[in-house]
């Protein structure tokens, strides 16, 4: 869902955007089809007739047996947002849409099922019981199936996930019970960054910033965690590393924690996506995208066929699509891999990496200081080396979990044992490709020098 933001862009162009502006699907004209590289996996449209119509159709949620499914669709003028079921008919036909129980009034948006299929996690205004002013914001409800199979009543989450006073936006429930949202709080980055409440005892707990790997100085809107919290798929706003109006991003967890998020350049173009979500067997993500229409239809989803339902697929709001996960987590991500662990475990006899999208080179680090001095000791020079081998590969988007060969130079034999040691402390588990070379070094001040490469 998108809050308002939505029609100061329509107008604004490419002004600066103000953290309620963060949101919007139209914040860039469509790209020419040629615009996608012809090597990129094609998504396709999904849905005609059903999830895309030429409305602002935008978010589909498919229950894990993928015999419900939840959509959402707005008005004309992007302000009043409803929620839509759909259930597999005996023929495998989708019903007719119809509004469930739980989302029959007020404005509603951004379902995300509990891994267990039993709950869905989504956005409303509605007013507190015995109130009839909706409330000024949209925050984070829950409805759960009765033993019957149909839904009950919507229950607002109490604090500290809800604070009354500020939108969340799209709660993604992994297997844990952890909730993951977006959220313009305090902490934040920049505009809305992306938060999560951990389940504990049973209750939630006080919202945590997901950090730098995640979040920016620009609007990070809406996440969807795998039930395993393995990885993460989220929407932004006009992030350096993004190619228009809204992206979408992918970060995989490491037991360091999440990667630094990475652009699906695959699915990207100059106009939106946004309002995503993965199928239950992990196979498909779904998507809404603001692009022109530039292929076939595909499969029919209106029965009977009405062709008023499919005329304005393409007019530039939003329409569903989707594409083979296993297309996108090769094409965004790098893999890498140590081919077998030296022993002692202190580096990899050899590092493996499959299709980097970037290639970093670090010339050679040396133990200077920002202020040009250089420390006295050598473990003082070394962690100022390593130091600034991090800003170079922060100032390429990476960080040392992207190193895949370290060559260190040292200026005598006798810091070979504190190098490693300095090493392995910030390198943790991550276990690069490495030579080591004792060497007269270029000024007699330097202990040592290293120079790196990383790939993703």
């Amino acid at each position: 869902m998108k809050p308002l933001w939505l029609l100061p862009l329509l107008a604004a162009g490419c002004r600066d955007l103000a953290p309620r502006e963060a949101r919007s699907p139209v914040a860039a004209p469509a790209p020419a089809p040629s615009s996608i590289p012809a090597a990129a996996p094609v998504p396709e449209l999904y849905g005609a007739g059903l999830f895309s119509t030429g409305a602002w159709d935008f978010f589909v949620a498919f229950s894990p047996d993928q015999r419900r499914a939840l959509f959402g669709r707005a008005d004309a003028a992007f302000e009043r947002y409803e929620l839509y079921e759909t259930r597999r008919t005996a023929d495998g036909r989708w019903s007719a849409p119809a509004r469930p129980p739980f989302a029959a009034a007020w404005s509603n948006a951004d379902p995300h099922w509990s891994p267990d299929g039993r709950t869905v996690y989504f956005i409303s205004n509605r007013p507190d019981p015995g109130q009839t002013t909706p409330r000024p914001i949209h925050e984070i409800f829950a409805a759960s199936l009765q033993a019957d199979g149909e839904w009950g009543e919507a229950r607002r989450l109490p604090p500290p996930v809800n604070d009354g006073a500020t939108d969340r936006w799209s709660p993604a429930v992994a297997a844990s019970g952890n909730l993951y949202f977006g959220a313009d709080l305090p902490g934040t980055r920049g505009g809305s960054d992306l938060w999560v409440s951990r389940l504990a005892g049973g209750a939630y707990q006080p919202p945590e910033n997901l950090g730098d790997a995640i979040n920016t100085g620009a609007h990070e809107v809406e996440p969807w965690i795998a039930p395993d919290e393995s990885y993460l798929i989220f929407s932004a706003l006009r992030r350096s590393d993004g190619a228009g109006g809204y992206d979408l991003f992918v970060s995989r967890r490491t037991p360091a924690g999440f990667r630094a998020a990475e652009p699906l350049r695959a699915i990207n173009t100059a106009a939106s996506e946004w309002n995503h979500s993965v199928s239950p067997d992990g196979r498909w993500l779904y998507f809404t995208s603001t692009r022109p229409l530039a292929g076939p239809l595909g499969e029919r989803f209106d029965h009977p066929r009405d062709d008023r339902t499919v005329a304005g697929i393409g007019n530039g709001k939003g329409d569903m699509y989707r594409v083979p996960m296993e297309k996108i987590m090769t094409t965004s991500t790098s893999h890498h891999r140590s081919v077998a662990i030296a022993p002692g475990g202190a580096y990899s006899l050899g590092y493996e990496v499959t299709r980097p999208e970037r290639t970093l080179y670090i010339s050679g680090q040396i133990p200077t200081a920002p202020d040009g001095t250089v420390p006295d000791t050598f473990e003082a020079q070394c962690r100022q080396v390593w130091a600034n081998i991090d800003a170079v590969l922060a100032s390429a988007g990476m960080d040392r979990r992207d190193l895949v060969k370290v060559t260190t130079f040292l200026s005598d034999r006798k810091y070979r044992e504190e190098s490693s040691r300095i090493r392995r402390e910030l390198l943790g588990e991550h276990r690069p490709a490495l030579t080591v070379i004792i060497a007269d070094i270029y000024d007699p001040a330097w202990l040592l020098e290293i120079e790196a490469i990383a790939a993703r």
